[in-house]
């Protein structure tokens, strides 16, 4: 696992270390348990995985591809 700066930790939403979640050190245990069990609560509004993310379309991951009419040609030199 990669190794995180000192001020954060890893923790796990799910059950047998699922879902890790990265937070902040600085959290008291009661903070802790608190955004955890709230993050529970609501973890189908986290995506973990792109399937996840049902609200953007397949438009969201082809922004980069550019309609050309033009066709590839060599030109001597």
């Amino acid at each position: 696992m990669y190794r995180l700066p000192e001020n954060l930790k890893y923790a796990y939403l799910g059950d047998d270390k699922t879902l890790l979640i990265i937070i902040s050190n600085a959290l008291t245990s009661e903070q802790q348990d608190k955004l955890i069990k709230g993050l529970r609560e609501h973890r189908e509004a986290l995506g973990w995985t792109l399937v996840d993310l049902k609200d953007l379309g397949h438009f969201m991951f082809t922004l980069n591809h550019i309609e050309l009419d033009a066709k590839p040609k060599r030109d001597p030199q």
